[in-house]
């Protein structure tokens, strides 16, 4: 107002501590000094009004407004990072503010690494204001160059803060699930599509997201990373219908491979993680067979929360008349000794023909624990072998922690099926 009654005709214009002039409501801890700003929409519309060809921009936390007369255009970054700071400080849910934002953050994502660099200081520099909800858009930003670098997990956090400190909108969350795809937690990045499928909002680029995820968990393409020769093994002892048991069954890897080796099989998964029952519902039913899903874990009895429920693999088979297990999969867990007890009187019967514990491949089951399991296998009467690049060999009860290096399965087997085992 000021410009306009002094009629200049030259002005630039410097507004700093931008990140307090957000159209979110006020938090209560929030300071009584933050109340009464503008928001950055409102700026940039009472400068367009003194000067419709304004050049504005955003960099860092401060938003730059040059008089057209000046005939000093700003560069692409500085509006890409209006174009993204403004939607989000309004209301607004027209078309061409998101069409715009959109596009600029895609500019983000190319940036060069001196820009981003300037972002990820940007996203820290600012930790006493954050107390106050505020700040979210450069976490934001930082996410979007780090999308670029391939710094999944570090995106991730970054997309995280910026929703945590009010900066609630659906592309945000579009974000995280590439980032989180790309760090391989494919469950996560499902769960939070699957949710914005449910709230009913339509867009290109959320159906974009959401089929690239898809892609991502579907069978075919997970299959590329599992290891198949065990299960060809299996496929050879046990019969062509089995009863299988995916104790741990994380996004269905494991699950979807034994599905595509046996004819029919009933397949019987477990998992704990939250709303991991959606992901396993899409992928495996599609490709046959009889599978049951059960959103709880295996574990050596019924967990008595209902935050964290677990059934034990005994209980679990008498309450369903199931007599036999096949094959039981100690898959994504993380308790192999106690998903085993579960089983003690299914074992203690001999009706348990085959258990695999492939977490020796990374080298995630500690020496300790493995001699443990291999112990309590062999208690059961079970004979226990590893898979290594050699090929198959029976093991004893204290060769586990010299050999685990070049290890790729524990495969425990019942007496009968021993004799079986190849090289």
């Amino acid at each position: 107002m000021s410009i306009g009654k002094s009629q200049l005709t030259q002005w630039m214009v410097l507004v700093d501590d931008l990140r307090i002039f957000g159209a979110n409501p006020p938090r209560e801890e929030r300071a009584e000094s933050l109340a009464g700003y503008p928001t950055a929409a409102e700026l940039v519309t009472a400068f367009r009004e003194l000067d419709p060809k304004v050049e504005l921009g955003v960099w860092g936390d401060t938003l730059i407004a040059v008089s057209s007369s000046l005939n000093r255009p700003l560069d692409e970054i500085s509006t890409a990072l209006l174009a993204s700071r403004v939607y989000e400080s309004s209301s607004m849910s027209d078309d061409a503010g998101l069409a715009a934002a959109l596009h600029a953050e895609h500019n983000l994502i190319k940036c060069s690494s001196s820009v981003a660099k300037g972002l990820a200081t940007l996203a820290r520099g600012f930790a006493n204001s954050e107390t106050f909800g505020l700040g979210g858009h450069y976490h934001l930003w930082a996410g979007l160059t780090r999308l670029r670098a391939g710094s999944w997990n570090e995106a991730a956090a970054d997309f995280r803060r910026a929703i945590n400190l009010d900066l609630n909108h659906w592309r945000v969350d579009c974000y995280l699930a590439q980032a989180l795809l790309g760090s391989g937690a494919r469950l996560d990045a499902f769960q939070i599509v699957s949710a914005l499928e449910k709230s009913g909002i339509v867009h290109p680029f959320l159906k974009t997201t959401v089929d690239r995820v898809l892609q991502e968990v579907s069978p075919a393409r997970c299959r590329k990373s599992c290891e198949l020769p065990i299960l060809e093994l299996a496929r050879r002892l046990l019969p062509e219908s089995p009863v299988i048991f995916d104790a741990g069954a994380g996004t269905g890897d494991w699950s979807a491979d034994a599905i595509r080796i046996f004819s029919q099989p009933e397949l019987h998964c477990f998992e704990g993680a939250p709303n991991s029952h959606d992901l396993l519902l899409r992928r495996l039913i599609a490709d046959g067979g009889s599978v049951v899903i059960n959103s709880m874990a295996a574990s050596c009895s019924g967990a008595a929360s209902p935050r964290d429920p677990s059934v034990s693999l005994d209980d679990y088979c008498s309450g369903r008349s199931i007599r036999r297990i096949h094959c039981l999969n100690l898959g994504n867990a993380r308790d192999e000794y106690c998903i085993v007890t579960g089983a003690k009187e299914m074992l203690a019967r001999g009706d348990v023909d085959m258990i695999l514990c492939r977490r020796l491949e990374s080298d995630m089951l500690a020496e300790d624990d493995a001699d443990k399991l291999v112990q309590l296998l062999q208690s059961h009467g079970l004979s226990v072998f590893i898979t290594c690049p050699e090929g198959i060999r029976p093991i004893d009860s204290t060769a586990i922690s010299s050999t685990k290096q070049s290890c790729l399965h524990l495969v425990a087997v019942h007496p009968r099926l021993a004799g079986h085992m190849e090289g």
